[in-house]
């Protein structure tokens, strides 16, 4: 009983922790009445598009100039149909959705106190998560979505979970990779169990698939991956089905190494194992592999030639302090110390690999289409502590052997 007192106080302030935080930023953001800049320039005005009406006609949905899904656009033009207080409403929307997210980081595990501090920590040492919250963009939104997402079907709450997946892919149709590295574990999962008679029906595999689907939907409205004004307008290649871009891919493995790896040794000291006996010998040729790929399609541009400043932060670091070769090595041993980090298959290894052959599609290598993937990762790790008894070590998520 007084360990359950003690741990419900601990919680209450940790939550009152990250509401005084939260009110900390929203002083020094002015309120979130800034003046509109950046991306939002031209968010705003898409979202003003869907203001008119509290339903979006068909034709709007089609033709709006932007290569975002569109449920982002509705909701922040709905927000100023409703309530009419600008742009400020829909910053409001995603200051409150970031703060959901950490508050399921709290209140949606049993792992121990001093975990989910770290966790909520090392989401908050990604730049863009509280960048994107206190703008008006669409990454907070997906990433919300995605998280709950993640959250329900750990809980085997599969129509929901995919119900969250269908809104995420609303927002960005990359969320696609979550629901799809969700249903590739759990076919991998079911092929590998050794009484295959006592098997189930696969429902989670099947509503993961439902969720994929759900981009098919957009698609069709599109006749692309986007809205046809916004790929002409903004030449995207990426939207041809043949073409792929490698070293997207390559330069989206390093900053997994950079912006969760290397967070997650510092926080989490003992979660970097290396692996030993025949898993050694597969890490080796997967690094050596892995060498080979950034010696074909060293990813040299990225974001680092944007006039934006914030677009590509650890690019543009790296090209501040090395050279490019010396640059091009430290991706690679970033990317490197990411493979070996989810190299055993399980359901942080899925969502990884699924998020990084993805990337291979975006029209640019940017840090940000990172946020997702490692907000969901930093939440899975708390899982993994959740199913570990305090004596134990951490297991692989959702408690399947690796």
């Amino acid at each position: 009983m007084w360990i359950w007192i003690t741990q419900r106080r601990r919680t209450i302030w940790l939550v009152a922790g990250i509401l005084g935080l939260y009110v900390v930023v929203y002083v020094v953001v002015n309120g979130l009445s800034f003046e509109p800049r950046k991306d939002e320039l031209h968010f705003w005005p898409t979202s003003l598009q869907f203001s008119h009406s509290w339903i979006p006609s068909v034709e709007l949905l089609r033709s709006y100039n932007e290569l975002s899904a569109p449920l982002p656009f509705v909701v922040f033009g709905q927000a100023e149909y409703w309530f009419s207080r600008g742009i400020w409403a829909g910053r409001c929307i995603n200051f409150a959705l970031s703060l959901a997210v950490l508050l399921i980081f709290v209140l949606g595990t049993s792992a121990r106190h001093g975990k989910r501090i770290l966790a909520v920590i090392g989401v908050l040492s990604m730049p863009y998560f509280m960048a994107c919250a206190t703008h008006l963009y669409t990454d907070t939104m997906a990433v919300f979505f995605t998280v709950v997402g993640v959250f329900l079907h750990l809980r085997r709450r599969s129509l929901l979970s995919a119900a969250a997946f269908i809104l995420a892919i609303s927002c960005r149709q990359y969320m696609i990779a979550f629901p799809l590295g969700i249903f590739v574990f759990e076919v991998m999962r079911g092929t590998r169990a050794k009484d295959l008679s006592g098997l189930k029906f696969p429902w989670p595999a099947v509503w993961q698939f439902v969720a994929c689907a759900s981009l098919a939907g957009w698609v069709a409205l599109w006749g692309g991956f986007c809205p046809p004004a916004a790929a002409e307008a903004q030449g995207i290649a990426t939207v041809q089905p043949e073409v792929i871009v490698f070293q997207n891919s390559l330069y989206a493995l390093a900053c997994l190494g950079f912006y969760f790896v290397l967070p997650e040794m510092i926080l989490f000291r003992g979660r970097f194992h290396m692996p030993s006996g025949l898993v050694r010998i597969a890490m080796l040729c997967l690094v050596a592999g892995l060498g080979l790929c950034f010696a074909m399609f060293p990813p040299w541009a990225n974001t680092a030639q944007s006039q934006i400043p914030t677009m590509g932060y650890m690019d543009k670091l790296m090209h501040v302090l090395l050279p490019d070769i010396a640059r091009i090595a430290i991706y690679y041993i970033l990317a490197a110390l990411a493979t070996i980090r989810f190299l055993r298959w399980n359901l942080e290894g899925s969502l990884v690999l699924a998020n990084v052959l993805l990337m291979m599609k975006a029209h640019l290598a940017w840090d940000k289409y990172m946020l997702p993937l490692i907000v969901v990762l930093w939440f899975l790790g708390l899982v993994s502590y959740e199913t570990a008894g305090p004596q134990q070590p951490a297991r692989s998520v959702a408690g399947v052997p690796a």
